[in-house]
């Protein structure tokens, strides 16, 4: 089990004060979720199985921040939250990966998730480990869970290649045409 921590910066580089301890977790990104102009940290708990410390398949941890660094403002976003597509099952690793961005313009970033281990039934057919993106947009409030996210496949939305496994292992959002909205990279 992963153990992360918070180094405070200084102007001079990080401090010599003592760390804070966060979340466990296999993968991150900082930036200003909400809005406020803290940066806000999104961790990602792929592993685990049915266990006290949360649903199986998965989950995203957000710290938000706040003048003195993290705060005890926390939000966990699993497949169980809110609009958030997908059953939480054993090992979806939901969460194995994470990025931050503005996807849609709005000035406000959005948090995308890599499930690559995520079982679907597609035309008929039960695809085991094809792996999914799911897009959650930013609010002044934080992650919104309740509007409907964009959720990505292959085989939808023009993602090329039949839904054979492991997409969502790698996520990544950035401008790539500049035309004010991120787009979306995923690896298989």
């Amino acid at each position: 089990y992963n153990v992360n921590y918070f180094v405070p910066g200084t102007a001079t580089g990080p401090s010599t004060t003592s760390a804070k301890k966060m979340p466990g977790a296999i993968a991150g990104a900082i930036g200003d979720l909400d809005g406020d102009g803290r940066g806000d940290v999104g961790a990602g708990v792929y592993w685990g199985r049915n266990s006290a410390n949360g649903p199986i398949g998965g989950k995203v941890v957000v710290t938000y921040g706040s003048a003195s660094g993290p705060s005890s403002r926390v939000q966990t976003i699993t497949q169980e939250s809110g609009t958030v597509p997908g059953d939480s099952e054993s090992w979806d690793k939901f969460g194995q990966s994470v990025a931050l961005g503005d996807i849609n313009g709005d000035g406000q970033l959005d948090l995308a998730i890599g499930a690559p281990q995520e079982n679907m039934r597609l035309w008929g057919h039960m695809y085991y480990n094809m792996g999914t993106v799911t897009v959650l947009y930013g609010s002044k409030s934080g992650v919104d869970t309740s509007a409907a996210p964009q959720y990505f496949y292959q085989g939808n939305h023009d993602v090329p290649g039949d839904p054979n496994g492991n997409f969502g292992t790698a996520v990544l959002l950035t401008d790539l045409d500049h035309d004010g909205g991120d787009q979306v990279g995923a690896a298989v």
